[in-house]
């Protein structure tokens, strides 16, 4: 607390008048309680606090639901993921096993196509012999 009496003394006990030395504390005086907070400036000010405070805390339950959404968000999207990533492993699997199945049709193709040439060439030259036997007979007639 500002003693202005005494402050208003040593004035005039330095040589200041007494009208000069009571100006001066005046206004020294107002510049401290301009610069200085009433118990009414402190308890509105405590009040919006409070309410800055109730704001703030309202806004962190709202960012926790949401942190809990995005929580939950991200579960069910790794399961997904772990989903998926086990169907692509059992189509990845699927497709091995058609690509097989392929080749083996198609060797068992081949050998099939070989077989039937082999056929093909003992019928002609069956029926090669049996034509050279008729025009040897006919020619021998």
């Amino acid at each position: 607390m500002f003693n202005t009496l005494g402050y208003a003394k040593k004035l005039e006990a330095s040589g200041f008048s007494r009208e000069s030395a009571e100006a001066q504390v005046e206004v020294i005086l107002e510049m401290i309680v301009d610069g200085v907070a009433t118990k009414s400036d402190l308890e509105a000010h405590k009040q919006a606090m409070g309410q800055d405070f109730g704001l703030l805390k309202q806004d962190f339950v709202l960012l926790k639901q949401d942190f809990d959404l995005l929580r939950h968000d991200f579960a069910s999207l790794r399961h997904e993921f772990e989903m998926l990533k086990k169907d692509f492993a059992a189509l990845r699997r699927e497709f091995e096993m058609l690509r097989q199945e392929f080749e083996m049709f198609k060797a068992e193709i081949r050998q099939e196509l070989k077989n039937m040439e082999n056929r093909i060439v003992i019928k002609v030259g069956g029926m090669m012999v049996a034509l050279i036997g008729v025009l040897a007979v006919l020619k021998l007639i």
